[in-house]
């Protein structure tokens, strides 16, 4: 990539990564935000990450879950039993997903939580004693921890398999992406900055079809379709904007979408920065 190529593309995102931090208040993280144990609102991130859906046509499942939750989400489902959780997940669906299908995963959630503790806790056992475990690896083994315990029949009778996606399978595993840029990236009004590790730099973007469109407009893919592929590719563009943070311009497209620009509309303001 050419300097000046590179140069405009940092000034461009790095505006956009700006607007989307005045716009704070109305982040999908938000909910966790306010909560005041670290526990919980890594818990509530991850919730937030995995029961988004991108519509508006009413409250969010994953606002009314943890609403239902109470102010200590992690510890309400650690002490919750199954009944107890039927309440809960009662008329909640997520797409295909239905109140029982919920209510079976948020059970595998709470004996993960039984298990570690925490979900950092879970995750730094799956980096590895040393800590050097690889990172798609590691995200690989985070799933299946969540995950252990139900049965693949269960899995495939309740559609779970979009609440347990696997990164060894290929797919972009956005919802797993946005998890971790929540949880590790400085806290910055957006996200968290719950973990030390993995580090920033490490991240991978988190990528669903409206993201890949933009990169594509940007000249950063030339991919037609989210997978594990077009995330490393796209990371690694990123990175050379920025080696430390790279899923910083995850921000940055985030607000290019809310903006609802047209390719045109995107490249003239592209031209201007």
């Amino acid at each position: 990539m050419k300097p000046a190529r590179l140069q405009r593309l940092r000034r461009f995102l790095g505006a956009l990564a700006e607007e989307q931090l005045a716009h704070a208040g109305e982040h999908a993280m938000r909910p966790a935000r306010d909560l005041s144990h670290p526990r919980d609102r890594e818990f509530a991130a991850f919730l937030l990450a995995m029961l988004h859906t991108g519509r508006q046509d009413g409250p969010p499942c994953a606002a009314l879950l943890l609403n239902r939750l109470g102010r200590q989400p992690a510890l309400t489902l650690v002490k919750a039993n199954r009944q107890m959780l039927d309440e809960i997940c009662a008329d909640l669906t997520l797409g295909f997903i239905g109140p029982p299908g919920l209510s079976l995963w948020l059970s595998a959630l709470r004996n993960t939580l039984r298990r570690h503790r925490s979900l950092g806790d879970l995750f730094q056992f799956c980096l590895g004693p040393d800590g050097k475990r690889p990172h798609l690896v590691a995200l690989d083994r985070f799933v299946v921890e969540v995950g252990r315990g139900l049965e693949e029949t269960e899995i495939q009778a309740h559609r779970l398999g979009h609440l347990l996606p696997r990164p060894a399978k290929g797919s972009a595993t956005a919802r797993l992406h946005v998890f971790l840029r929540s949880v590790c990236r400085p806290d910055d009004g957006l996200d968290l900055g719950l973990w030390e590790r993995p580090l920033p730099g490490q991240l991978l973007l988190p990528m669903d079809q409206a993201v890949l469109d933009r990169l594509v407009w940007l000249k950063l893919s030339e991919r037609e379709k989210p997978c594990r592929g077009a995330v490393l590719e796209a990371t690694s563009q990123l990175r050379m904007l920025n080696h430390h943070d790279p899923v910083l311009y995850h921000h940055a497209l985030e607000r290019l979408i809310a903006l609802d620009l047209d390719v045109e509309g995107m490249r003239q303001r592209f031209r201007h920065a």
